[in-house]
């Protein structure tokens, strides 16, 4: 008895060992959770169940348990390395053919395939929420709708011109053309540069990326007083078209804008430039949104006329070229976004995450990869930085939860406990050669 006894210890040392060194190879796996052996006695039993005297029959290893503690989190330069802080594992597709053979991981170190996709080092797909609306993460995702994530290296499409914003100070103490002792030119369409009284000008763009100058330009009037009258003209041609009038009141400040071409029309603080009042661009080009098409509103609010030299505040506008993909970034919600070198972005999707009822219950897949089972429960689904989930950082690893020093501590406590069994057997070994000595 006390053979089988010692061998079950030798064989219980030896699982030690093994558990303890594979921890100590995998102490520098990203995404790594070291395992413990667990042990549990053995009795010979009978019928009665064990008797009193019954001193025991060895021990034996009950399970080899994960230890899903949070591992630290040590920064990268790669914008695709990611790491969860929290509950929940990626959750990885087989390949692109087989999205829905899934396992998860806690392995954040992911790269780009010769097609796009994200994968990890062993060819499996980082699995994504695709987006509702591709340019506003507010518009959610389709959490019930996951597919593998893909980073397209095309250009971004060209976005056209609807809208820009123009809030500049305009000089009162100019004195307008026909008031006597006015020096200023007078207003000349076919030379607007020079005639007028201030401009300015801004970069827009047609739907096919191209670029154009609109340049504005004011000119105050003598007649009603506080009044500007406001000329564009696209990419400099001449003449200038008149656009319309901006009054302000006795305090300096925007009151009324009036349109004074029927190819423009007036809002409370600006003025749109309706089809007929635009161009015709190469190729067909427009400007406008889907749903106000051909069309440049201008919007003035914040303008003012203030007895200091003509100043522009603000000018911006809504379009932009084509541009090139510089980079991906992902927050910690998970969603990922292309960036362009246009300053665009598109959301290419949301990183999903799962978590288990039983996390020591899930299947060991090997290459830091777990399958869920019944012992598991089935995987819940869900958004990081949302209910029970913790959140993504990018451009971090995950690192393996192994502390080295006790792990070594272990190796001795195995050793130890190896050598004990084997002095075990060895003195039952000395008794029985000391029966089989008896004369």
């Amino acid at each position: 008895m006390t053979f089988t006894t010692g061998l079950s210890g030798l064989s219980a040392a030896q699982n030690m060992l093994s558990v303890t060194s594979n921890n100590l190879a995998n102490a520098q796996t990203a995404g790594f959770k070291q395992s413990r052996s667990e042990f549990q006695d053995v009795y010979s039993t009978t019928v009665a169940g064990v008797a009193k005297t019954t001193p025991g029959a060895g021990g034996k290893v009950g399970n080899v348990a994960q230890q899903f503690t949070q591992g630290n989190l040590n920064f990268t330069e790669n914008s695709l390395d990611l790491a969860v802080s929290g509950e929940g594992f990626f959750v990885l597709g087989l390949n692109v053919n087989s999205p829905n053979a899934r396992s998860f991981t806690r392995d954040g170190q992911f790269h780009v395939d010769d097609n796009g996709y994200v994968v990890n080092n062993t060819g499996n797909v980082l699995m994504a929420y695709k987006p509702n609306d591709t340019t506003n993460a507010a518009a959610g995702f389709s959490t019930g709708l996951m597919n593998p994530l893909r980073i397209t290296t095309g250009q971004s499409q060209p976005k056209a011109t609807s809208s820009a914003t123009t809030a500049l100070n305009l000089n009162s103490s100019l004195v307008a053309n026909g008031v006597a002792g006015s020096t200023a030119p007078v207003w000349n369409a076919a030379s607007p540069t020079t005639t007028a009284d201030y401009q300015t000008s801004v970069t827009v763009y047609d739907s096919q990326g191209g670029s154009h100058t609109l340049s504005s330009y004011y000119k105050k009037q003598a007649a009603p007083g506080n009044t500007w009258n406001v000329y564009y003209a696209f990419d400099g041609a001449t003449p200038a078209n008149n656009m319309g009038q901006l009054t302000f009141n006795s305090s300096g400040a925007l009151t009324t804008v009036t349109s004074t071409n029927a190819n423009v029309t007036a809002t409370t603080t600006g003025l749109t430039i309706t089809a007929a009042g635009i161009p015709a661009f190469t190729g067909g080009a427009t400007l406008g949104s889907a749903t106000n098409a051909n069309s440049l509103a201008i919007d003035f609010a914040g303008s003012t006329q203030y007895g200091t030299a003509s100043s522009l505040n603000t000018l911006s506008q809504d379009g932009y070229a084509s541009g090139n993909l510089i980079g991906v970034s992902t927050d910690e919600h998970g969603v990922v976004s292309a960036k362009y070198s246009n300053g665009a972005s598109t959301i290419l999707g949301e990183v999903a995450l799962a978590r288990f009822q039983n996390n020591q219950g899930l299947t060991k897949l090997g290459d830091s990869r777990w399958a869920e089972n019944t012992s598991s429960g089935s995987a819940v689904y869900g958004e990081a930085g949302v209910g029970d989930f913790g959140v993504i950082h990018a451009g971090a690893l995950e690192a393996s939860n192994v502390d080295m020093a006790t792990q070594l501590v272990q190796l001795i406590v195995a050793q130890q406990m190896y050598q004990a069994n084997t002095q075990s057997i060895q003195t039952q070994n000395q008794i029985m050669q000391s029966v089989l000595n008896v004369r």
